[in-house]
């Protein structure tokens, strides 16, 4: 999806996966809205073995903070469940409560700073959920964590 030599996104192969970017997103003159979360992960931005995003755009490599600041990704469009208290919190609450590593995406437990599981781990065990639910139209309620139609 993403070529290795130079970071671009391979559209054909994309548009193979039934996956619909927007055609800002993918064209030279740039793109205007940050990318969902499971998004990047699910086309090969967001590296889920490093934590770290492949800029489309110019082939560089950032670690999540970057990509967080730089708004390349959509930190209301994820749901994180924080393992040691099972509340759902936005990806953008997560990282300022360091609930998440900023730096790889590991999930770190806020009171120990230890690492509690890597971010490929946390996708794995359900931990990442989207805010939108394309199969059902519903969306997630941020404050509340609840499906809403």
């Amino acid at each position: 999806m993403i070529r290795q030599r130079d970071g671009r996104i391979q559209e054909q192969k994309i548009e193979s996966m039934g996956v619909t970017l927007d055609p800002t997103y993918a064209h030279p003159e740039g793109r205007k809205s940050p990318v969902n979360f499971e998004d990047a992960i699910l086309v090969g931005l967001l590296s889920l073995e490093t934590g770290q995003y492949l800029d489309p755009q110019t082939g560089q490599k950032l670690p999540l903070s970057a990509a967080v600041e730089g708004k390349l990704i959509d930190t209301s469009s994820a749901m994180i469940v924080d393992p040691s208290s099972g509340d759902k919190i936005s990806l953008e609450a997560a990282l300022k409560a360091g609930v998440v590593d900023p730096a790889n995406g590991d999930f770190i437990d806020p009171d120990s700073g230890k690492k509690v599981m890597s971010l490929e781990d946390a996708f794995s065990a359900g931990l990442i959920e989207s805010t939108y639910l394309p199969e059902s139209g519903q969306v997630i309620d941020e404050q509340k964590g609840q499906s809403r139609p």
